[in-house]
């Protein structure tokens, strides 16, 4: 069901926003399988933000959102056409910063 979002829902450009909360945090986690980079970042376990993108195309779409703390543990489906660069320097800087890992 979920691998199916970007074809089930249009797209919305996420140049504006969507990456936002990410960006609070520091040290970006990011973990790549097949087609598929599971992106989380935090602050020491208390509060954070995780998001399920799929490449299609050399495209990312960002298709499950979530964010949680002490007193909510939140997700959102949809489908998000994230900045390509964005991502990509987020990749690189995973790489750098030994957070990434990759699953063949």
């Amino acid at each position: 069901m979920i691998q199916d979002f970007d074809n089930r829902f249009p797209a919305r450009n996420g140049c504006q926003g969507y990456l936002d909360d990410f960006k609070m945090f520091r040290n970006t986690y990011i973990y790549h399988y097949g087609k598929w980079l599971f992106i989380s970042a935090g602050a020491e376990g208390d509060l954070g933000v995780w998001g399920l993108v799929k490449q299609t195309d050399s495209q990312y779409h960002m298709l499950v959102y979530a964010d949680w703390g002490f007193h909510k543990n939140n997700a959102f489906g949809g489908n998000i056409l994230l900045p390509k660069h964005e991502i990509e320097e987020w990749i690189e800087q995973a790489m750098q910063n030994n957070r990434y890992e990759k699953a063949e």
